[in-house]
């Protein structure tokens, strides 16, 4: 199967799935806006909601909700504007 062949799934749709998947540990992944200490973090920042503390993060999407179990393997992350 090649990567052309896989069905599409938006970058906000993963976020989304993973958003869902972390929720139930009352945590979330944002994306990193900037402000102190910026190049020392990734580019997506897992936070615990409650204690509004950095606990990782990522910066391959993809990569990590394949390994969360959101995206699965007949499927590929495209951008917003091309969902073919």
């Amino acid at each position: 199967m090649g990567k052309r062949d896989r069905m599409p799934v938006t970058m906000r749709a993963l976020l989304q799935r993973i958003n869902r998947v972390l929720a139930k540990d009352e945590e979330r992944l944002s994306k990193n806006r900037g402000g102190p200490y910026t190049e020392s973090l990734p580019a997506w920042i897992r936070v615990n909601m409650n204690r509004n503390h950095i606990i990782g993060g990522t910066d391959d999407l993809e990569e990590y909700g394949r390994e969360l179990k959101c995206l699965q393997p007949w499927e590929r992350v495209v951008d917003e504007g091309d969902t073919r």
